[in-house]
């Protein structure tokens, strides 16, 4: 399986980013690599990881 991703660099406040990111592209936030300054963003079917 190929994953693409497309990290956003410089983001000061994470749960707004992915707020933001969830709702503008229909995401769901995913505990894979959370950590206070990384979250991963899947579609909801679990395919193709975003990460925010």
């Amino acid at each position: 399986m190929l994953r693409l991703g497309f990290p956003v660099i410089g983001v000061a406040d994470v749960p707004r980013a992915v707020a933001f990111w969830t709702s503008a592209l229909d995401l769901v936030a995913t505990s894979e690599w959370e950590s206070p300054s990384w979250r991963t963003l899947n579609h909801a079917d679990g395919s193709a990881g975003h990460w925010a």
